[in-house]
């Protein structure tokens, strides 16, 4: 079974990308989602991150304050380091234990949508990279529609991953995603044609 990972910087496109798969028929396994469900209250990877971050990142109903947790770790790079060390490795596991369970099922592919694809050192999890992108100028628009956030907030976010150009050279394949759907659908299946 082929595994082909996309992954991007923050507003680059990936879950355009990913949604396009998931029309296509593929399974499409996302990495935010996992990692969202492994931090649930009461859970092993829950447990871990109040014991190494206290008890002040709760939210009153005692969930973790997602935002609040990520103001901490993207302005320091040891906890972000003490984050990614806790979910990361769960991730992969989950990932792994899911693909395995596609294969057997007889699926010819599964999609991971892997923001962090290379910082985690994932890469060697799937077969080929799809990196979405786009221009810092659209990727600040784009976050800034979503997320509401300054130019200041979005830098830093950006300035915590691998410069884009870096996993330019690192992916098998890229993707412009300042295109429209119907290019963007063309550009994966040409990409399938080759892989599958």
């Amino acid at each position: 079974m082929l595994k082909i990972a996309i992954t991007g910087v923050i507003g680059s496109g990936k879950s355009t990308i990913a949604k396009i798969f998931k029309d296509m028929g593929y399974d499409v396994l996302d990495a935010d989602e996992v990692s969202r469900d492994l931090t649930k209250k009461g859970t092993s990877v829950y447990r871990e991150i109040i014991r190494v971050f206290g008890e002040k990142i709760l939210k009153k109903d005692g969930q973790i304050d997602r935002r609040l947790l990520a103001e901490i770790v993207f302005n320091d790079r040891e906890k972000k380091k003490l984050l990614e060390d806790i979910i990361h490795p769960e991730v992969k596991k989950f990932f792994s234990e899911k693909a395995e369970k596609l294969e057997r099922e007889g699926k010819e592919a599964v999609i991971f949508d892997i923001p962090l694809l290379f910082e985690a050192g994932m890469e060697n999890l799937v077969d080929y990279v799809i990196l979405a992108y786009a221009d810092k100028e659209t990727l600040y628009e784009r976050v800034k529609k979503r997320d509401g956030i300054t130019k200041e907030e979005f830098l830093s976010r950006l300035k915590n991953q691998i410069p884009l150009e870096e996993k330019v050279k690192k992916s098998d394949f890229v993707i412009d995603t300042r295109k429209d759907i119907k290019e963007l659908k063309s550009d994966l299946e040409e990409i399938l044609k080759k892989v599958l």
